[in-house]
């Protein structure tokens, strides 16, 4: 099993990557084009505010295509590959396409709010009551 991958781009050719796998770390380098992605400019890729940006997400795993799409189906091949679920970026960018293109990604964002935004209300009753108990003490 793959404990970890990184990348770092020391070029905007290739973009080198590491794992540990066996015992020993393993190095090698992928371009866009070896994982069946297009290549990017750097223009493509900016972000905006926090709001524009969950937009954006929220784009992507409605199912807009384009770079950032891509650079999301490629960190996601990363983390599958450390987490030993697919062996190749081909097979991990196959398998998150697959989820965002079921719905099934944008399903489980929506769990993630929901359940994040409970557990803040949780959180908040908690205080509001520990704040009450203390009140009472003084």
């Amino acid at each position: 099993m793959v404990k970890t991958v990184w990348m770092k781009s020391p070029s905007p050719e290739k973009h080198s990557l590491r794992n540990w796998k066996d015992g020993k770390i393993n190095s090698y380098e992928i371009t866009p084009e070896e994982c069946g992605l297009a290549r990017a400019q750097s223009g493509d890729l900016k972000g905006g505010t926090t709001r524009e940006n969950a937009e954006l997400l929220r784009g992507i795993l409605s199912g807009n295509k384009g770079a950032q799409r891509d650079v999301v189906l490629l960190n996601s091949a990363a983390a599958l590959i450390a987490g030993g679920k697919t062996a190749t970026f081909r097979e991990g960018i196959a398998m998150a396409a697959a989820a965002i293109d079921s719905g099934k990604a944008s399903q489980k964002l929506e769990e993630f709010i929901a359940f994040s935004q409970k557990s803040v209300i949780e959180a908040h009753m908690i205080l509001d009551k520990i704040v009450a108990d203390v009140k009472k003490s003084t």
